[in-house]
């Protein structure tokens, strides 16, 4: 996904950029991040939440090879999608390809060795998140020759929407835009 979205991105972009992903996008916004690295430009930040660092990617992830019961009932134990998407069968038949196709990307991501990036990475994680701890939270640090920094919030996988007001604060702040 990277590779094909970056050269969208480079073109589209004139001037500093910071990348921020949740869950998968955490590990899509770290490929982005060395794609800018390695042409010559570095982001002014990497912000991460909710995803273990990719060098501690977890194997053996079968979410996306489970059938659509289960897959819909992984969905429903992370409580992050309104229970009006889960209950609505049409929606939710749409959906599904989509959904399956993202574990499987997340699932099968394989870590390439590297550099460490030159900015700085800021990690958010859920105290209790079911698919990434403190200490694989924590690992984002081997990531970066710069900064590191970690906020952890309370709440699961999806405690972002709870404390979107901090979270955007502390953006803010690595930004230096308050």
């Amino acid at each position: 996904m990277a590779d094909r979205l970056f050269p969208l991105l480079r073109r589209s972009i004139d001037g500093p950029v910071a990348l921020f992903g949740h869950s998968m996008g955490a590990t899509l916004a770290f490929e982005l991040a060395r794609s800018w690295e390695e042409s010559g430009s570095t982001p002014h930040a990497l912000f991460v939440s909710a995803r273990t660092a990719p060098s501690r990617h977890r194997t053996g992830g079968t979410v996306h090879l489970r059938t659509d019961e289960e897959l819909i009932e992984r969905i429903r134990s992370l409580d992050g999608t309104d229970r009006q998407v889960l209950d609505d069968e049409e929606l939710l038949r749409l959906a599904l390809p989509v959904l399956r196709a993202d574990y499987k990307a997340a699932e099968t991501y394989a870590y390439r060795s590297g550099p460490p990036l030159n900015c700085p990475v800021h990690a958010f994680t859920g105290d209790q998140d079911p698919l990434v701890n403190e200490h694989e939270a924590r690992a984002w640090a081997d990531h970066t020759r710069a900064a590191f920094t970690l906020h952890t919030y309370t709440g699961g996988h999806f405690y972002l929407v709870d404390h979107r007001a901090d979270i955007l604060d502390v953006v803010r702040r690595r930004l230096g835009l308050s």
